[in-house]
C-alpha cells in the first residue's frame, strides 16, 4: 500500500463516521416527520425506536419508485406532510416509464451551491479566472437546466468571477454565445448532456470557432463520459489538452441533485484503469464505468446486490433508496491503483495532492435498461460509443446512435444499430462496412460475452449498420431531452436488417 493511500484511509475515517451518523439520523427524522415512510415502516413491521445503530439501519427496508414513492401523495412524501416546505418542481425524463415528480427545497439547493463551488473553485480557479459559464442543459421542468444555473448563482456569492448564461439546448444559441463572448473571459465553461456538448464543439468548428485557441472547461451531467469522449473534447474543443482533469462528469439525478463528482483524483485513476485495462478486475465488468466522489456527508451510499442505494435529506427525503443505476462503492484509495509507481507519476505529472480529495469513490455502471440483449449477451452502449468515436470515424459521425435488438423473418434475433452521420457527411457503403467492422472489433475486444457469441454463431452476430441523416425526426430530433441509446422497446420484425 502507498504512503498516499495510508494517510488516504486516515483522513477518510471520520468522514465516514460521520456519514454513517447522519444517515441514522435521516432515518429517525423521517420516521418521525414524513407521513409515507412512518406508514411504509408500518407496514414492513419496523418499529423505528428498534433502529439505534448503523447495524440496524443496514436491515431497514430498501424503498423504490415502486413499493414507497408511487404509493403515496407528494404531500405525504414531504418533511411533515406539507409540500409547501418546498419550492420548486421537477421531473424525471421517464425513461423507464412514466414521469415522477420531484419537490426540491431551499437546503437542497444550498448543498448545490456547495458542491459548485467546489467544482467551479478547486478545479477550473474561477475565483481567480474570469469566466463564463454556459448553460446547455435543458431547461423547463427538468432539473438539470435550473438546478445548474441556481447552484452556479449561489456559488457566486462566495467570491468567484463568473457570469451565467443559458441557451439550454439550443445549439446555434450557444454557438453564437461562444462566438460574441469568448473574447470578454479568460476561461468558458460549458455545462450539458455529454452528446450536445460533442455537438457544441462540432458546430461551433463549423461556423469558425477556433476551440484549440480557447480556455474552456466541460462539467457534463446525464450518463456516462467515456475516455474516447474526454479525449475528444480535450484534443478538438479546448486549449486545455494535456489536462483531463478539465472534463468534470457529474453523477446527478433528480431524485436527490448532486450524488457525487469526478475530481482531478478520480479522473486520473479512471484513465490509468483505462489505460491499463483493468476494468474487470477493479468494476467487475469489462466495461469502464462513471469513477466519481461523494460526501457521505450529503448523500449516504451504500452498494447493495450491485444496485446503488441511498439515503439523503433532500425535499422529498430518501432513506435506503434504490435507484436502479448499477455499481459500487470503494472507500480505500488503494483498491482503485493498479501501479503505485505510476500513480505517483501521474500526481507529479498533474500536481495533484490527495489531501484535497479525501472522499469515498462510487463507480456507476448505468441502468440495465439501456443494454440491449442479443442472445443474451448484454450489449453495452459505452461498447457502441467508444467505438464510433475512433479517430478514422469521428469527422463522419456525430457519436449517437440507436440501438434495437431485431427479428429475422426465421426469428432469428439480430442488433440493428442507427448510427447519426455528420451533417457534412454522406452515407456511403464504404463508412457503413468501417462502422460495422469498428463495432465487431470493440466488441471483440471489450465484451467477452460477446465474443464467445460471434465464435459460437459467427456471421448471425454481426450487427445491421444503418447511416442515418444528421437529426433524423425518427432517432436523433434534437427536440427531446436527452439521446435514447437504446430503443425504447424491441418489436419483432419480419424484415430483414437494413444495410
Amino acid at each position: 500500500m502507498t504512503s498516499e493511500s495510508n494517510l488516504y484511509s486516515e483522513s477518510l475515517a471520520p468522514i465516514m463516521e460521520e456519514g454513517r451518523a447522519r444517515a441514522l439520523k435521516t432515518f429517525h427524522e423521517a420516521a418521525q416527520r414524513v407521513p409515507a415512510y412512518r406508514s411504509f415502516l408500518s407496514e414492513n413491521g419496523v418499529n423505528p425506536q428498534t433502529v439505534r445503530t448503523f447495524d440496524d439501519f443496514q436491515k431497514l427496508p430498501i424503498i423504490t419508485k415502486d413499493n414507497y414513492l408511487r404509493k403515496y401523495s407528494l404531500s405525504e412524501l414531504i418533511w411533515d406532510g406539507d409540500r409547501f416546505k418546498a419550492d420548486l418542481i421537477s421531473v424525471s425524463s421517464g425513461s423507464t416509464g412514466e414521469p415522477f415528480f420531484w419537490l426540491r427545497d431551499r437546503p437542497q439547493h444550498a448543498e448545490a451551491a456547495d458542491i459548485y463551488f467546489e467544482i467551479y473553485k478547486d478545479i477550473f480557479s474561477c475565483d481567480k479566472v474570469p469566466t463564463l459559464l454556459v448553460v446547455c442543459f435543458s431547461m423547463g421542468t427538468w432539473i438539470a437546466g435550473s438546478y445548474t444555473t441556481l447552484g452556479a448563482m449561489a456559488a457566486n456569492e462566495r467570491g468567484l468571477k463568473m457570469n451565467i448564461i443559458t441557451p439550454a439546448i439550443e445549439l446555434l444559441d450557444a454557438v453564437t454565445v461562444v462566438k460574441r463572448l469568448h473574447n470578454e473571459y479568460e476561461q468558458i465553461i460549458l455545462a450539458g448532456y455529454p452528446p450536445f456538448l460533442k455537438d457544441l464543439i462540432d458546430k461551433g468548428q463549423e461556423e469558425g470557432i477556433d476551440w484549440p485557441k480557447l480556455k474552456v472547461g466541460f462539467t457534463a451531467a446525464g450518463e456516462a463520459v467515456s475516455e474516447e469522449l474526454r479525449d475528444y473534447f480535450l484534443s478538438r474543443g479546448t486549449s486545455y489538452s494535456d489536462d483531463p482533469t478539465k472534463v468534470v462528469n457529474i453523477y446527478g439525478t433528480v431524485d436527490a441533485g448532486i450524488v457525487a463528482n469526478e475530481t482531478p483524483l478520480s479522473v486520473i485513476l479512471k484513465r490509468l484503469i483505462y489505460k491499463n485495462k483493468t476494468y474487470q478486475q477493479r468494476f467487475g465488468r469489462g466495461i469502464l464505468p462513471t469513477l466519481a466522489q461523494y460526501d457521505p456527508r450529503r448523500k449516504f451510499v451504500e452498494s447493495i446486490d450491485d444496485s446503488i442505494v441511498f439515503t439523503s435529506a433532500t425535499g422529498l427525503p430518501l432513506v435506503r433508496y434504490n435507484i436502479k443505476d448499477s455499481g459500487g462503492v470503494v472507500d480505500q484509495l488503494s483498491e482503485l491503483i493498479d501501479d503505485p509507481e505510476q500513480f505517483r507519476t501521474a500526481l507529479t505529472h498533474y500536481g495533484l495532492d490527495t489531501s484535497k480529495w479525501v472522499k469515498p469513490f462510487i463507480y456507476i455502471h448505468g441502468r440495465s435498461d439501456f443494454t440491449a440483449s442479443l442472445y443474451a449477451v448484454l450489449i453495452y452502449p459505452e461498447n457502441i460509443k467508444k467505438a464510433i468515436l475512433s479517430t478514422e470515424l469521428t469527422n463522419f459521425l456525430t457519436g449517437r446512435f440507436v440501438m434495437d435488438v431485431k427479428y429475422k423473418s426465421n426469428m432469428d434475433q439480430y442488433l440493428e444499430i442507427a448510427v447519426e452521420l455528420r451533417a457534412s457527411a454522406g452515407a456511403s457503403e464504404e463508412l457503413r462496412q468501417k462502422v460495422e467492422s469498428n463495432i465487431i472489433a470493440t466488441l471483440e475486444s471489450d465484451n467477452s460475452e460477446y465474443r464467445r457469441l460471434r465464435s459460437a454463431i459467427g456471421e448471425r452476430s454481426t450487427p445491421a449498420i444503418i447511416l442515418k441523416a444528421s437529426g433524423d425526426q425518427q432517432f436523433f430530433s434534437r427536440h427531446t431531452n436527452k439521446q435514447q441509446w437504446k430503443a425504447k422497446k424491441a418489436q419483432p420484425n419480419s424484415e430483414e436488417g437494413s444495410n
